[in-house]
């Protein structure tokens, strides 16, 4: 995000961690969301959900980081669930990686899938566009 405003808050929990991410994820911005969530995961997070619901523009600085934020996880056993509105999911899809992360139309059905509740299983996924 270019013009200096927050864009990544932590939220942690006992169980979970969010990464809510709002307004442009850039190369700018980038930087700071991956701090903060490779900070987690050293921390000792294992499930994290990323909240980028709110995400207005995100490029491939930003993909990059939940491609890091996904490897560093699966060794641990750990999950990366991802909240995401059409932004997210086109540069996803764009890319060929829509099927690499676990994705969901909101923080409440990601955050469900993270701990692993019962009907996460089923916890809707975002479908692809026609």
């Amino acid at each position: 995000m270019s013009d200096g405003q927050r864009c990544v808050e932590i939220l942690s929990g006992v169980h979970a961690t969010i990464v809510q991410l709002e307004g442009e994820i850039d190369i700018g911005s980038a930087t700071d969301f991956k701090e903060a969530l490779l900070r987690s995961i050293d921390g000792g997070a294992r499930r994290l959900v990323v909240d980028a619901t709110r995400v207005t523009f995100m490029d491939s600085s930003g993909l990059s980081v939940l491609i890091v934020g996904e490897r560093r996880l699966r060794p641990l056993g750990g999950s990366l669930a991802i909240a995401c509105g059409e932004t997210v999911r086109r540069l996803l899809r764009m890319s060929g990686l829509q099927d690499s992360f676990s994705l969901y139309p909101d923080r409440d059905a990601a955050l469900q899938a993270a701990l692993g509740a019962p009907g996460s299983a089923a916890a809707p996924a975002l479908p692809d566009a026609p």
